[in-house]
């Protein structure tokens, strides 16, 4: 099996190993090409099922600007309808601070509130999802649970986003914090827990939040 896609490849049998019931393939055996069958129905249900899913992946279309240039908010904003147009449900924009910005117009948190409220208008006109992911300050404090000013000219985060969730990371332990939520939902702290020897994530732990209640908006 070639490098390029063994993750996707990945993930996408193992959706097709539990619609079938089946047990699923480990991580790291599945992308180092450890797994060698002597049964021979077993190994036609591997080869069917790796085949299956680079079928599966081979209709998913992935547009991506070119990343040699910092991304013009014309051009996105073009890129996104026209894919809307080829039934594009969700964006996921990495991140906000590859946009061009004129440094002598006006300051820089005003501009990146033009570019939220532009890519906002698009989600709600053509009913898409978009998510955009936003650096913290590099000197930042941390003090308590994550709050907004942890983020890079934040104002306008807060205000155009309707969900906002923020990571707080230590060593192997991830926490997933919904800090804004535009309607009511039951407030929860997600913890993941990564296991270095296999690569694998733990998202079962959840505890609850004593702060989101204060920060919804």
């Amino acid at each position: 099996m070639e490098d390029i896609g063994k993750e996707e490849i990945f993930y996408e049998c193992n959706k097709i190993r539990i619609a079938q019931w089946f047990e699923t393939y480990k991580r790291v055996k599945f992308v180092n090409n450890e797994y060698w069958y002597d049964n021979e129905e077993e190994a036609k249900t591997y080869v069917e099922t790796v085949t299956k899913a680079c079928a599966n992946l081979s209709k998913k279309t992935i547009v991506e600007l070119d990343k040699k240039k910092q991304v013009n908010l014309e051009e996105l904003c073009w890129l996104m309808e026209e894919q809307c147009n080829e039934w594009a449900k969700m964006f996921f924009i990495d991140h906000l601070h590859y946009f061009e910005f004129d440094g002598d117009k006006q300051r820089l948190d005003l501009q990146i509130q033009n570019v939220m409220h532009q890519i906002n208008e698009i989600a709600r006109k053509r009913n898409v999802a978009v998510m955009i992911v936003a650096h913290y300050k590099a000197n930042r404090v941390k003090t308590g649970e994550p709050s907004y000013d942890w983020f890079k000219d934040w104002s306008a985060i807060k205000q155009v986003a309707n969900i906002i969730i923020q990571l707080e990371r230590e060593e192997n332990i991830t926490q997933f914090h919904i800090t804004k939520m535009r309607w009511p939902i039951k407030p929860y702290v997600m913890q993941t827990t990564f296991n270095i020897s296999t690569f694998e994530y733990d998202f079962k732990k959840r505890t609850p939040s004593t702060d989101i209640k204060q920060n919804r908006m």
